[in-house]
């Protein structure tokens, strides 16, 4: 026995969805209870709420936007109906009709499109979003709503929609409605004058007549939460009538989703696109977006809208949130270093921009270098950094060129004009950027991160283009050290390789060294064997916050806006000047630095205000980081030479050898620290000490 499987029939009666629209359309109310929608058909831009429609009718609107085509043109209709004309040439073009042919309506000679003079706009309907990895096939056709990041915009252009034609012989307009990306001119006129005097007019385009209207170009990226781990990020090209964006941005955009035939069989898909709208912000700095649970990205096809958090933490889970057990669930997988730990912690969280009344804007993000021996978890901590982080970009060595990072100018494939491409860091604005192997990067490429790590922007100047994108993210770099090892006696530019204005700009240098000790040694390759162990995993971090719990409070954090009362301003200034003192080469940066970690860490508390214990908390953690080198180091060298010049003081003065007893009797030196001198010079070859007697070599 077989059986056939018939496919319902849906009827659908849009005469009444058109009655239904035209009553939306006249009647629906605002909170002030006047026409929202009937007073808006005179301007040059009506905005249209998919939300009114759903409180209007909620299947209505399924129905718009499983069919949004047919549902335009009757919106068109609608507002064509209700619309007069206000360009000035068509009113005059009307009347001119309506004398040649008084009785005949002069509208409708004229296609509608080209008496419209207004923009039709859709405001994004954000809580039915779908991920661009989800605009498939099945959705061709349908009205959706999707986000990302804008990586390319090109310039507006004017698209010809209704081309003009005049007849040379006969006079009479010619109109040819454009839907595609390239059309090809009427050449003969298919008037009847034309045929009835049987001749073949040619037809001439006037273009001062025909109907343009705005086009741009987007590029649309899907942003990193969207991502799953290990793809390369989804684009999909947008095509709207205006869109006032650049580079970098975070949106959300609608439209309907169409195929373009590309060569034979294959085509691709583009949103035709209604309606922009920003990414808000949440709380003092930090977007409110793309929170994906990794579990379920690819098996749902909405995103939700924003992260899951109840208001404030109360007292049970506040004892969860402890810095200590904050730091603990901080890259549990690596061993020790929480000072490390929490210095990115604090990255992460950052502090407040400050935006001065007279334009100028002091950065809140901290920019942190981890400088170390290889092997030492680097990359691996720049990693879960960027996990933790809504928004980041990670890349490498030589893999990160100069336009890699800012941004490339282009030239557009419709436009042909020359337009930008974000690159890594504008891509990462309000989030991390990663950068690893810093010291593998070609100087030239290095230069470009200047005036992103101070002022969070990138100028560019190629092209004809003159713009300043926005790069506000806190840079994470990782370098190793320029010889393989760390040299006590240079400078930290000497061991780095890096300039000493890239440096300064760093709020934070981390120098990680892999010492010999037996005892860390066995703890560290205990507690990694442990990793491996089927058993290790149920009970080493049963306390700890899982990842998703520690981005979500990272987050919340981000909302608050700790300040700085007036009590603590001596010790920042003490602390600041004591810092000066001690260390050698140390900017006024630093006295930023402090600032920013003192609020961090002010939010790692889930506090408003600024303490005396966050002072010290965070110049402990300036200090822990040896980001300088010491001026007791500095005099330590400096002895050495002054050893050295007395020696051969006294070798000038004597004409026999030298005694050992008699250069620590003169000299005004302790006798340890005088013979470890003549101990490393004699190892340099500069003399050979022999029975107790000094031998200089000439």
């Amino acid at each position: 026995m077989s059986s056939e499987l018939k496919r319902e029939k849906i009827e659908i009666d849009y005469y009444a969805d058109k009655s239904i629209l035209s009553s939306f359309i006249h009647f629906f109310t605002d909170n002030n209870n006047e026409p929202k929608y009937l007073n808006m058909v005179s301007r040059k831009k009506i905005s249209l709420d998919l939300n009114d429609i759903a409180i209007h009718d909620h299947m209505l609107m399924q129905r718009l936007k499983n069919n949004f085509a047919t549902y335009l043109r009757m919106l068109y209709e609608i507002i064509d109906g209700v619309n007069t004309p206000s360009d000035v040439a068509m009113i005059h073009r009307l009347e001119r009709m309506k004398e040649k042919y008084p009785g005949v309506d002069a509208t409708k000679i004229f296609p509608p499109s080209l008496m419209r003079d207004y923009l039709f706009r859709i405001v994004p309907h954000t809580q039915y979003t779908l991920g661009i990895r989800m605009l498939r096939s099945d959705k061709i056709g349908h009205f959706i709503t999707t986000r990302g990041i804008v990586t390319k915009v090109s310039h507006t252009r004017p698209s010809i929609k209704v081309a003009v034609y005049v007849c040379d012989s006969c006079g009479s307009e010619t109109y040819q409605q454009i839907n595609n990306q390239e059309f090809s001119l009427l050449a003969v006129c298919q008037s009847e004058k034309c045929k009835t005097m049987k001749i073949r007019g040619t037809l001439s385009l006037i273009t001062r007549v025909s109907k343009f209207e705005p086009f741009v170009s987007i590029c649309l990226q899907e942003m990193q939460g969207d991502t799953p781990e290990g793809c390369i990020p989804r684009v999909v090209n947008i095509e709207m009538k205006e869109a006032d964006v650049r580079p970098g941005d975070c949106i959300y955009v609608c439209g309907v989703l169409m195929a373009r035939q590309v060569f034979g069989l294959m085509n691709e898909i583009y949103l035709e696109g209604f309606g922009i709208a920003e990414c808000k912000t949440k709380g003092t700095d930090e977007l409110m977006l793309d929170e994906v649970v990794d579990d379920q990205i690819g098996d749902e096809n909405q995103i939700p809208d924003e992260i899951k958090w109840d208001g404030d933490i109360n007292e049970a889970d506040r004892a969860n949130f402890t810095v200590q057990n904050l730091v603990a669930s901080f890259a549990p997988h690596i061993y020790g270093m929480h000072d490390v730990k929490k210095i990115l912690l604090l990255m992460l969280i950052g502090s407040p921009s400050i935006q001065k009344s007279d334009g100028m804007r002091i950065r809140g993000d901290l920019n942190v270098m981890l400088m170390g021996d290889p092997g030492i978890a680097k990359s691996e901590l720049l990693k879960y950094c960027m996990g933790l982080s809504k928004r980041g970009v990670y890349t490498a060595g030589r893999g990160s060129s100069g336009v890699g990072l800012t941004a490339s100018v282009l030239r557009d494939p419709f436009t042909k004009e020359f337009v930008l491409e974000a690159g890594a860091l504008v891509l990462s604005d309000k989030g991390i950027c990663c950068l690893d192997e810093m010291d593998k990067m070609d100087e030239n490429d290095r230069l470009s991160l200047h005036e992103v790590l101070e002022q969070q922007s990138i100028s560019i100047n190629k092209a004809g283009i003159n713009v300043r994108l926005n790069a506000r993210c806190c840079v994470l770099g990782a370098a190793n050290f320029k010889r393989g090892f760390y040299d006590e006696k240079k400078s930290l530019e000497h061991n780095t390789g890096l300039p000493v204005s890239l440096i300064s700009r760093f709020d934070v240098i981390v120098i990680l060294r892999d010492d010999r000790d037996e005892n860390k040694d066995r703890e560290l390759a205990d507690y990694v064997a442990r990793q491996h162990l089927k058993e290790s995993d149920t009970n080493d971090h049963s306390a700890a916050l899982s990842q998703t719990d520690l981005k979500n409070f990272v987050q919340k954090a981000k909302t608050l806006n700790p300040r700085i009362p007036s009590h603590l301003n001596d010790r920042i200034v003490n602390a600041y000047t004591d810092a000066r003192d001690k260390y050698e080469r140390l900017t006024p940066r630093f006295l930023l630095s402090l600032i920013r970690l003192c609020m961090a860490h002010a939010r790692l508390r889930l506090s408003d205000e600024v303490n005396e214990g966050d002072v010290e908390e965070s110049a402990r953690l300036l200090e822990v980081s040896k980001l300088h080198k010491t001026k007791e180091k500095k005099k330590e060298v400096s002895s050495k030479y002054q050893i050295y010049n007395q020696i051969m003081k006294m070798k000038a003065d004597r004409t026999r050898p030298l005694r050992l007893e008699d250069l620590v009797r003169n000299i005004n030196y302790d006798e340890q620290t005088i013979l470890n001198v003549i101990k490393e010079f004699e190892e340099n070859g500069i003399w050979v000490v022999e029975d107790g007697e000094l031998q200089i070599f000439d």
